[in-house]
């Protein structure tokens, strides 16, 4: 039976998931497709509202993992712990949100280099660590770091938008403009920022990377 599954983000046409998810359905012989879904905010109601039957299941990228949230049947424990939606299964007919980012961000510091070198049982406990951005991505950064028992320090351009984020976890929040003054040494950066989608502008100032071993 035809199945479908995707990407559903906004730019989505530069992801490269729908070639590599199309080989591994092609290597395993299943009658699968995985499509990249270009959707604005603007049209997510009605994209979600005119889904295919065959669509199984899809990820969800910025813009959208915080407006697809009212959007769904239901969320999983997960999902609504970090607010944000990753991931969209369907069961028993019904389109359920979760998030996986997380587990992706914990996962990897936990398996870099830098963890490795320090030689603790947790080397993350306690430290700080820089999270740009305020959106679904940098919730679960957040909600991934906590689990490690790191101590989160959120920059955002808006101020308001970065303390909401601050007091739902709470860490501490700051405005972009103070993170040259308030980095507090730390040797991890994770950006949840659009930065790179669209062009190459810098938001961090030089003098922080000077302690960063990991990004």
């Amino acid at each position: 039976m035809k199945k479908i599954f995707g990407i559903l983000a906004y730019p989505a046409t530069h992801s490269l998931s729908p070639v590599m998810h199309g080989a591994g359905f092609k290597e395993l012989e299943l009658p699968y497709e995985f499509e990249a879904w270009d959707i604005s905010p603007e049209d997510l109601s009605d994209f979600m509202a005119n889904l295919a039957p065959e669509v199984e299941g899809f990820s969800v990228s910025m813009p959208h993992k915080e407006a697809i949230i009212p959007l769904l049947d239901e969320i999983d424990d997960a999902g609504r712990a970090v607010g944000a939606i990753s991931c969209v299964y369907k069961r028993d007919g019904k389109y359920i949100g979760t998030n996986l980012d997380y587990m992706g961000v914990k996962g990897s510091l936990e398996s870099s280099k830098w963890a490795e070198e320090q030689g603790q049982e947790n080397p993350f406990e306690g430290q700080k660590v820089i999270v740009l951005g305020a959106g679904g991505a940098a919730k679960a950064a957040i909600y991934g770091l906590l689990q490690l028992q790191a101590e989160p320090v959120v920059f955002n351009r808006t101020l308001e938008k970065a303390q909401e984020i601050g007091t739902q976890f709470g860490v501490e929040a700051h405005s972009l403009d103070n993170l040259s003054t308030h980095h507090n040494n730390a040797q991890i950066i994770v950006n949840c920022t659009c930065l790179g989608l669209k062009n190459d502008m810098k938001i961090v100032p030089d003098d922080v990377f000077k302690n960063v071993e990991l990004t």
